[in-house]
């Protein structure tokens, strides 16, 4: 095994030691992959096991008989999405990513207002007040552990409904109605209330606020952060808002997307081009109206998928739920059983990923073409 690698699980890339004494330093979905990795699991058909071929011969079936064609996932590497692509244009199907609501949102919400976003180096160097507002606290923690390597005094605020002991220094949880009530006051010049007030300090005391933002929920608390984020740079707070567009390779898809039809995903190949609704062109809508889906996912373990009448899952050996899958096909994982590239978290860095172990399964790209030739 090599010894050191870039975490393909972590929206940082953040490089990962095989030694004991280092497992600690590890998030725990690397943990869990590195522990497992020696299991070998074979394709299935409704949860019976069956040889490569069988279940490629299933698909190919499935393909011929279904009325429309879904695929969603997205989840691998860079030469993984391209065999994708290629696939959903020949066969002319729907594209999403399982982070697409995300992305979506985001969208919808910076075309409408306008946004000043930076990267996470920006946010690393200089910024000194951060507040998040991602509901997935292992993303916090990632984060928070990361901007501590640098030596520089920050103060972080935490906008959930839920609160955590991240036993992290300098942080403070507040709610949205909390944040909102003191956002309305900070802009209309109000009294603060003292918990207000030590937010107000915080922000006139800072050099650089930034906001850690997932949009895969509420747009009208996202747009309300847009919001806030402009006032401050319009009194001359230097502000800005740096997108969790999450794991998964995300950034990767949605770059890989741009170059490839124009749009961020959400797109549908036809006949005539390539037509984009970030609204209408995410799973729980499509499932209405066509049925076969094919999900690919490397990364994930755990099942969070919207099913259809008919599902087919290519990725990930260790996935718990194949026996939900009219077939099940597992690759390789890349940075752990092959070498790859992803994008970054933000979508400003190429992370490079190596191989630390041998893996007789194929990769994406290998089964996309066993799949089909160009029609």
């Amino acid at each position: 095994m090599k010894s050191k690698n870039n975490c393909p699980f972590c929206l940082l890339g953040c490089e990962f030691s095989l030694k004991k004494e280092s497992k600690q330093n590890n998030c725990a979905d690397l943990n869990y992959h590195l522990q497992h990795h020696e299991n070998i699991n074979s394709p299935t058909i409704k949860g019976d096991k069956v040889s490569l071929e069988e279940a490629v011969e299933k698909v190919k079936e499935l393909l011929s008989k279904c009325n429309g064609i879904h695929v969603d996932g997205l989840g691998c590497d860079y030469e993984g999405i391209r065999s994708i692509f290629e696939f959903a244009e020949n066969f002319r199907t729907s594209l999403d990513h399982m982070e697409g609501e995300n992305i979506s949102n985001m969208n919808l919400v910076s075309q409408r207002i306008g946004g000043n976003f930076c990267s996470i180096g920006e946010v690393y160097k200089r910024s000194d007040l951060v507040f998040f507002s991602v509901e997935d606290f292992e993303i916090i923690k990632t984060f928070i552990d990361f901007l501590n390597k640098k030596k520089q005094k920050r103060k972080y605020f935490i906008i959930s409904e839920n609160k955590k002991n991240l036993n992290i220094k300098d942080t403070v949880f507040i709610t949205k109605y909390e944040f909102l009530k003191f956002q309305n006051s900070f802009t209309h010049n109000r009294k603060f209330k003292p918990s207000n007030k030590r937010i107000s300090d915080n922000i006139y005391s800072s050099q650089f606020v930034t906001f850690l933002c997932n949009f895969s929920e509420n747009q009208d608390f996202s747009r309300k952060i847009f919001g806030f984020v402009e006032y401050l740079n319009q009194i001359n707070k230097r502000s800005s808002i740096l997108p969790i567009n999450g794991k998964n390779n995300i950034s990767g898809a949605v770059q890989y997307c741009l170059w490839k039809t124009g749009f961020p995903l959400r797109v549908q190949f036809t006949d005539i081009g390539v037509d984009y609704n970030p609204i209408e062109y995410k799973s729980n809508l499509i499932a209405k109206r066509k049925e076969l889906q094919i999900y690919i996912n490397c990364f994930q373990y755990k099942k969070n998928i919207n099913m259809f009448k008919k599902n087919i899952f290519i990725g990930n050996p260790l996935f718990k739920n194949k026996k939900d899958f009219d077939v099940f096909i597992p690759v390789m994982i890349p940075g752990i059983h092959k070498k790859g590239l992803v994008l970054r978290g933000d979508g400003v860095t190429t992370i490079k990923l190596d191989k630390i172990t041998e893996s007789e399964y194929e990769s994406v790209s290998q089964i996309f073409k066993r799949i089909y030739c160009n029609p």
